[in-house]
């Protein structure tokens, strides 16, 4: 029978021997003897008798790609002819992504490795290694199965932005659409198949680190914990993301110390360090996300997801806190902001509580275990202690719920470090200082401190319902306790202090009220994310407090002092208000939920004190045009905010339907 030219081009590539499958993944060439020269010579295990495995997507994916081709052919209006044997029509994404660029026509049902060229990976070519169509069908459209175990939780997206607003700034708040950054590349590789709750560690894809070739020989004594279908070279974008946008108000870790621990593959030996790795990574994904990201903002938490369950495995056995390190109170406290930011607050909690316990365990709300550290490390153990401290009473006065570092832990910790104390524009002492970003987030931690030193356990004792308040006879809250934490909070933002070099002095009593410029001030020696943090925060607390004045029975209509009338916390919602119009949007979305939520209660407090207090606004002198003035333009606030993809949007717009 006489063979034809595509009968003869068949025969001939079913004789054409295959590379193992080790020379394969490297792309070298193989001698084909059993074993190979190559596995020979780099000690691998050579698996040229290995079946090759079935390549190609699953089933139910196969038919989603023929699917998604015949109506990309319908649209493009070709003739079959030109269908079967050009290349598939490209379809524009709602981001202007092609949709052709990662997903294959028909080679998708090709079963050899010539799928592979037509992948388009320009950033990393030499570490991704081999990828099949299904993996690439991961990449372009996640299993739905998967997505839904991360999305069934109905509140969950509404806390990551995911659409666009109007690209025009609004109505005074500076920088709703600029300064920006272009979305980062994905944590987990790409060529992914599976999620990682179906992956066995036997069956992972084989991916090629960085040197890992080089250096595993070396510690062959080390179980291979880290999974392989994460890539160092994709972890440092949000590495450095961390460094960018959270570490000015979270200064507990150090870059180039990080960096030389990853260099030295120590993510690899220490299962504490690779955990503390991908909570990082993890909590950098959902925390800071610009305008520019929000449509990546779904994608974001699946792999922030898959990031936490690692973490999570890889300190999980039955010893863990005996011996508590520093990487797995930061493991627990990046774990802790992943799940706030999801709103899951209960293991939030618990992961908060786990990281002060450990600390506590640690010795780091004691200053007599400090002695012996060096100054590097004595810096990182009080700002991982001060940023707990500030941590949890914040999330006290959110949640309602009690603190484990009582007492006023700014001014205890002065004997071990004196920075607090001796802290001016361009200096902090007694601490190993790396960087002008180093001295600005001490200075910041140390002004979020002094606000939330006040929030001690006598005030929360209160806040929480557990003193004699309802029987009028509190003895913790008294009307001069509470007029010295005003003057105490007021000291933060008054221009006036920052004039001397002693404005850490607790004694510095010659002030006026000058909160005008706080942020023209402020902004000399912190960065404009640090401003937001801490004089939101500020006026956050003072909201607080008010409210618990309230409920005191400590307020007046005509008292002397502003901050006991019923009128306080109108103005105090007004001045927030002013404040937010000098920071740009991205310095306020970088942290994330929290500062939203913040910015709800003090709006919340203003709209409803005729209503909470019993007494109109004609008793408290303020109209109803304000009123509504004031609630019309806090109600664009919380639509520009990530876009208005979050809960308070529309709870704030009941409160007002409800006046």
């Amino acid at each position: 029978m006489m063979n034809t030219p595509g009968t003869a081009k068949l025969a001939s590539k079913c004789a054409t021997p295959r590379a193992c499958d080790q020379c394969k993944l490297r792309k070298t060439k193989c001698s084909l003897s059993q074993p190979c020269a190559a596995c020979t010579a780099l000690g691998f295990e050579c698996t040229f008798l290995n079946p090759q495995k079935k390549r190609g997507p699953a089933g139910h994916r196969l038919s989603q790609i023929r699917k998604q081709q015949n109506q990309a052919r319908n649209l493009a209006g070709g003739s079959s002819t030109n269908s079967s044997s050009g290349p598939l029509p490209r379809t524009r994404s709602t981001h202007g992504t092609d949709v052709s660029d990662f997903q294959l026509s028909p080679a998708a049902t090709m079963t050899n490795t010539e799928v592979i060229p037509q992948m388009e990976l320009p950033n990393f070519p030499q570490q991704l290694g081999q990828l099949d169509n299904t993996q690439v069908g991961f990449m372009a459209m996640p299993d739905e199965r998967d997505r839904t175990a991360w999305t069934e939780d109905p509140d969950l997206e509404s806390w990551l932005p995911n659409s666009f607003t109007s690209q025009a700034p609004s109505f005074g708040f500076s920088g709703s659409n600029i300064f920006v950054r272009t979305a980062l590349p994905p944590v987990i590789d790409p060529k992914i198949s599976q999620s990682s709750g179906n992956m066995q560690p036997g069956n992972s894809p084989d991916i090629s680190m960085p040197e890992v070739t080089l250096t595993s020989s070396s510690y062959p004594q080390v179980p291979n914990f880290w999974p392989s279908y994460i890539s160092e070279t994709n972890l440092i974008h949000w590495i450095d993301l961390y460094f960018d946008r959270l570490h000015p108000t979270l200064p507990v870790l150090n870059r180039s110390s990080l960096f030389i621990k990853i260099l030295q593959q120590e993510h690899r030996q220490n299962p504490q360090f690779g955990a503390m790795i991908l909570s990082l990574c993890a909590f950098s994904l959902t925390q800071p996300i610009d305008i520019s990201e929000r449509p990546t903002s779904s994608s974001r938490a699946d792999q922030a997801r898959m990031m936490m369950d690692e973490a999570t495995k890889m300190r999980s056995s039955s010893d863990f806190g005996e011996n508590p390190t520093l990487e797995a109170v930061l493991t627990s406290f990046f774990l802790f902001g992943c799940l706030f930011g999801s709103n899951q607050h209960n293991a939030a909690r618990l992961r908060l509580r786990e990281a002060v316990d450990l600390a506590s365990t640690l010795g780091l709300n004691d200053p007599n275990t400090y002695v012996d550290f060096s100054g590097e490390e004595k810096g990182q153990r009080l700002r991982t202690y001060l940023v707990l401290s500030v941590t949890e009473r914040a999330y006290a006065l959110q949640r309602r719920h009690s603190i484990s570092f009582t007492g006023r832990p700014g001014y205890a910790m002065r004997p071990t470090d004196d920075f607090l104390h001796h802290a001016t524009h361009s200096l902090i002492s007694g601490i190993v200082v790396h960087n002008e970003k180093d001295a600005a987030g001490m200075m910041g931690l140390a002004l979020l401190m002094e606000i939330f030193d006040s929030i001690d356990e006598e005030i929360l004792t209160c806040w929480n319902s557990r003193c004699d308040a309802s029987n009028g006879k509190c003895q913790i809250l008294t009307e001069a306790k509470v007029l010295s934490i005003y003057h105490n909070l007021a000291r933060v933002s008054n221009s006036s202090r920052y004039n001397s070099n002693d404005w850490f002095d607790p004694d510095h009593t010659n002030l006026t009220d000058l909160e005008d410029n706080a942020t023209k001030t402020l902004g000399s020696f912190l960065t404009e994310t640090q401003c937001a943090d801490v004089l939101i925060s500020q006026k956050w607390v003072q909201d607080r407090l008010w409210n618990l004045c309230l409920s005191h029975g400590l307020l007046l209509p005509e008292s002397e002092h502003l901050e006991l009338r019923f009128s306080y916390a109108f103005h105090n919602a007004e001045r927030t208000l002013e404040l937010c119009k000098t920071l740009r949007i991205s310095a306020m979305e970088a942290h994330g939920i929290g500062i939203i939520e913040k910015l709800y209660n003090i709006a919340s407090s203003a709209v409803m004190t005729p209503y909470n207090t019993g007494n109109t606004g004609t008793n408290i002198r303020i109209s109803d045009t304000q009123m509504q003035l004031l609630g019309g333009h806090y109600l664009k606030l919380m639509e520009t905010l990530r876009g208005g993809s979050h809960p308070y949007t529309e709870q704030y717009r009941a409160q007002l339907r409800s006046l």
